[in-house]
């Protein structure tokens, strides 16, 4: 297509005038000379290209600069110190090559990026302070992990668990509840129950500050065993069972030390202060070995007489308030020692029957 020549504005075949600057065009080859664009087009051109480039140029930079490793820096330490690397970036192919990391106790917070290490078989990560698991489903070469002591919910139904068992489902062994020991001084412990926060409650006797008697002791600990509170109860009780009740609290059995034919129950709060207590002050009742909720709130509980032959099975409801009492035993030396409600509403109980030869008493246990 020709092109004016004074101003270069494109002229379609047949205009005798250009629509820009109406300079007539005429009949010559030199007034419809095609000629290039004007240099103003090419400069218009640079601005926009020579831009687009360099930020192709630097986001291509900041793509190849971009840390492959994972966003935790204690653990791309871990796996820095398993590559040989301790300086510089971590390419993809040096992540996918790691088949052990070990980086236990090295106060690792997110798991977030590990899933980049693909063919990463076994993971310690022990004693850390996780507390999401999840990005280990994605590891497809995952066949053993260590999650023991971090932040985790090892209570019954919690996510984590449903995490762990999910990663079981897939092949993988997974050791993560911790095994420690723990000594209370002080006194002795009968009872225990892990609670729903995934520590523990835990009951029996402990001997008062002026060493002349006994009282009750409750304790609760962390999933680790750590006291997290310890609650005393004067008046020479000991505890034999505890349980944790639906509202969070506990309700615990027992028999007062200096007259054991006097049997206890006492309901705490979630923080073990007491709440009420009942002590079953006639003659027949000796000390409570098992206590547990019932489907109506209650309680059953079983014990010993104190001052005739036989065990109880007694059943009280939600204050702890006597509502029957049933006879189990036809001499002494027989004990019922625990109970349980079943599924169809009764209770199962078990503990010792004694026989007689020659004036000795031999205990058969689980009748």
């Amino acid at each position: 297509m020709p092109f004016c020549t004074n101003c270069g504005t494109e002229v379609k075949e047949g205009v005798n005038f250009c629509p820009n600057c109406g300079k007539s065009l005429g009949e010559s080859k030199q007034d419809r000379a095609v000629l290039p664009k004007p240099a103003g087009n090419k400069k218009r051109i640079t601005k926009i290209i020579i831009p687009l480039i360099i930020v192709a140029v630097a986001l291509a930079a900041f793509v190849w600069m971009k840390p492959n490793a994972v966003s935790d820096k204690n653990l791309e330490n871990a796996i820095r110190t398993s590559v040989n690397q301790p300086k510089g970036k971590l390419a993809l192919e040096d992540l996918q090559g790691v088949v052990e990391l070990d980086a236990s106790g090295m106060g690792v917070k997110s798991l977030k990026g590990i899933e980049k290490l693909a063919s990463l078989e076994v993971l310690k990560i022990h004693d850390n302070r996780i507390s999401d698991i999840t990005p280990l489903l994605e590891l497809p070469a995952l066949r053993e992990v260590e999650i023991e002591g971090n932040e985790l919910d090892t209570s019954l139904n919690s996510p984590d668990r449903e995490f762990v068992e999910e990663l079981k489902a897939k092949g993988v062994k997974v050791s993560w509840l911790t095994t420690f020991e723990r000594c209370y001084e002080g006194g002795s412990i009968f009872a225990i129950q892990q609670t729903e926060d995934g520590g523990y409650i835990l009951a029996g006797v402990k001997q008062s500050s002026d060493l002349d008697r006994y009282n009750g002791w409750l304790i609760k600990a962390d999933n680790m065993g750590n006291e997290v509170w310890s609650r005393t109860f004067d008046g020479g009780e000991r505890f034999d069972t505890v349980q944790q009740t639906d509202d969070g609290g506990y309700i615990i059995s027992g028999w007062m030390r200096d007259n054991a034919a006097l049997g206890l129950l006492v309901k705490t709060d979630e923080e073990g202060e007491v709440v009420w207590s009942n002590i079953f002050s006639n003659t027949v009742y000796g000390g409570f070995h098992s206590v547990r909720q019932t489907n109506d709130g209650g309680y059953i509980i079983v014990g010993e007489e104190g001052n005739t032959d036989g065990t109880w099975l007694i059943k009280t409801d939600e204050k702890g308030n006597e509502v029957w009492v049933k006879d189990y035993a036809s001499n002494r030396y027989d004990s019922l020692r625990c109970v349980q409600q079943t599924s169809d509403g009764g209770y199962v109980i078990v503990g010792t029957k004694a026989t007689v030869s020659n004036n000795v008493y031999f205990p058969q246990y689980g009748d």
